[in-house]
């Protein structure tokens, strides 16, 4: 809103949206913050010492063959799709956690 002029809003389709990665939390005061964020951990389950290729005895993503690129997309895709099919129940959980990590501090 600049001074002067008349206030506007924008629908959510046009509304600007930002993504943050980090490796350390981001904890901000109030309920603005905590009704907008949306965390997502992580496993160490590979680290120094193993690594995809011990697993998979190839690098990931470097050496895929288009197959393996067509398995990645559709995996997405049904990943997408079950988020979207159990948003409100994916909710409970975030809150959950949330809440949780709250009361470990």
């Amino acid at each position: 809103e600049q001074k002067g002029r008349c206030s506007y809003a924008l629908d959510f389709k046009n509304s600007p949206k930002v993504l943050i990665t980090t490796q350390s939390n981001i904890v901000l005061p109030g309920v603005s913050f905590s009704d907008r964020a949306w965390h997502v951990r992580f496993s160490n389950f590979y680290n120094s010492e193993w690594k995809p290729i011990d697993d998979f005895n190839e690098m990931l993503f470097m050496e895929w063959d288009i197959q393996q690129w067509s398995m990645l997309w559709e995996l997405l895709a049904d990943c997408i799709n079950i988020f979207v099919q159990n948003r409100a129940e994916i909710d409970k959980l975030r809150l959950y956690n949330f809440d949780l990590r709250h009361e470990s501090k």
